[in-house]
């Protein structure tokens, strides 16, 4: 199993740390837009946070549902963490992680519990490459990965994720 994970361009010392308005954009594989947001992002201990908000109808559909959700993007991880209110006020969430570790043979990716329109899902995801490159007014992150569902391959899948100044 090939495992790849790289950073390149500036680090936060020599300035290019990306802060403040932002827009986010989320390609498939496919290069098919997923999502297209505006948000705002910050830089604390070495990683970048895009904060933003996405409205989802229950049947997977743009409108009734608003998430708050949090793209924590550092050179070895992505993590994506949405938010919905729950039915007592207090929130739920669900995170989606793509991180990049050498694993032992045998080891288990991260594992996930995906809420859809038809009920949880729990997936496991094995990041295979993920590569960071930050520049002055763009930061873009490259991920493949693979799912499975008990033990089993349901999905081969790439993102390219680009923050670029608002």
């Amino acid at each position: 199993m090939e495992h790849n994970a790289k950073e390149t361009g500036c680090d936060a010392r020599d300035g290019a740390v990306l802060e403040g308005p932002v827009t986010l954009e989320i390609v498939g594989g496919d290069g098919e837009i997923v999502n297209c947001h505006e948000g705002q992002c910050f830089y604390k201990n070495g990683h970048h946070y895009i904060l933003f908000a996405e409205e989802l109808a229950e049947d997977g559909k743009k409108g009734n549902v608003t998430y708050s959700s949090r793209l924590k993007i550092s050179e070895k991880e992505v993590r994506l963490r949405r938010s919905l209110p729950g039915t007592n006020g207090s929130p739920r969430a669900h995170v989606m992680e793509f991180v990049y570790l050498l694993r032992e043979e045998g080891e288990r990716g991260c594992l996930v519990d995906y809420p859809t329109p038809y009920g949880t899902l729990s997936l496991e995801i094995l990041t295979k490459e993920l590569t960071v490159e930050r520049r002055e007014a763009e930061l873009l992150a490259k991920i493949r990965y693979v799912m499975l569902q008990e033990g089993r391959e349901i999905n081969q899948g790439s993102l390219k994720i680009s923050i670029r100044r608002a």
